[in-house]
């Protein structure tokens, strides 16, 4: 299955058992249109896994889910709670 990496640029907060916003500038929002709601994303610092949520495909962003509900898709370790800005997360797409 191909991979399509999305560069995150604002940092937010990933509580733990919540979905986390990935905010995304011009170029990699155009790769919106390969998301499905359920394909697998991994946070490249710490190969933590979560699932696609919700897609804003008007906008530049999309939501991810931890994937157990107790943990939280976060950062390294360093940035407890909080998927930091320029953290790269690569979705397993069909496209």
């Amino acid at each position: 299955m191909p991979t399509t990496n999305f560069t995150n640029q604002q940092k937010a907060q990933a509580l733990r058992g919540q979905a986390v916003l990935v905010t995304l500038n011009g170029s990699d929002a155009a790769n919106l249109y390969k998301l499905v709601a359920g394909q697998v994303a991994t946070i490249g610092s710490n190969n933590k896994t979560g699932l696609v949520g919700a897609i804003d495909v008007y906008g530049h962003s999309f939501w991810v889910n931890p994937k157990q509900p107790d943990f939280s898709f976060d950062s390294a370790p360093a940035i407890y709670g909080y998927l930091n800005s320029a953290e790269t997360i690569a979705v397993t797409t069909t496209l």
